[in-house]
């Protein structure tokens, strides 16, 4: 049987202590090598969302990161929008059931010795903040964060929203809950270019170019890059987000078309005919 725990987190002045101890101690930053790390009780809190009993066992190779992000989307079903802006959440998840994944897909490299030397401790701060807390970039940035977000955005969006949504993706092959989110973490420009800028957001605007991509197996880094770079610069001319998806994709192959032919800049000209 697959009983039901509260989720766990770290308390906001606990969190404080534990980044702060990361700035200044040494000792601290060695224990990013360890494990087996014990935590104060008394500042670790239960929230009001349940998850099982048992949580996921997470493969730290990068090629796993779409199976990792389905495991943690699954395992946190009850977490909403609200509660996944709480870096006090993905601090924990880090820092405790998590770690030894976090251990080995973004290591530190550090010794007892080199942690004195000071260049060489703040780069591994650096890392440190940016995978095991939630910073500004957190959601993209925190080492389980950044798989539950990635799997939010991208799981059967034809689920989601209203009426018009719903035939927005009424052609679009829906056999597949996740099959949006394996080509996200199938590539980091993708992930990078999906989740790090801002009108890709967009649930429209995110499958379509994912479809894109998806038609277009042998697309390069560059190509990506270039496509999703017109498409910042075509929003600020259209609401892209507004159209049906073959409006939207003929503007996306567009997009492709234009960078294909050559490598300059998209023009406001082509860009208002688009």
């Amino acid at each position: 049987m697959n009983n039901k725990v509260p989720l766990k987190i770290f308390s906001t002045s606990y969190l404080q202590q534990l980044k702060d101890s990361t700035q200044n101690d040494n000792e601290t930053v060695l224990r990013y090598l360890a494990e087996n790390v014990t935590f104060e009780e008394n500042g670790i809190l239960k929230t009001r969302v349940e998850v099982s009993e048992q949580y996921p066992n997470l493969n730290s190779s990068a090629s796993s990161d779409a199976e990792n992000a389905i495991k943690v989307y699954e395992y946190l079903g009850g977490l909403d929008e609200s509660a996944a802006c709480d870096e006090r959440v993905w601090s924990y998840l880090a820092h405790v059931p998590f770690r030894s994944y976090l251990i080995g897909r973004w290591p530190i490299a550090i010794t007892k010795e080199s942690v004195k030397v000071e260049d060489i401790k703040n780069k591994s701060v650096i890392s440190i903040n940016d995978h095991w807390f939630y910073g500004q970039r957190g959601m993209v940035r925190n080492g389980i964060a950044r798989l539950w977000w990635g799997a939010q955005a991208t799981v059967a969006p034809w689920e989601k929203g209203d009426d018009d949504d719903v035939k927005f993706y009424e052609n679009l092959d829906k056999s597949d809950r996740f099959r949006y989110t394996k080509l996200l973490f199938s590539k980091a420009v993708i992930y990078q270019q999906i989740m790090e800028r801002e009108p890709t957001r967009h649930p429209r605007i995110r499958a379509t170019l994912l479809e894109y991509i998806y038609d277009n197996q042998d697309i390069t880094k560059d190509q990506i890059g270039n496509i999703a770079k017109r498409i910042d610069m075509a929003n600020s001319y259209r609401r892209l987000d507004t159209m049906d998806y073959m409006e939207l994709r003929s503007i996306i192959d567009s997009f492709a078309g234009f960078q294909n032919a050559r490598s300059s800049e998209i023009t406001d000209t082509e860009l208002s005919k688009a």
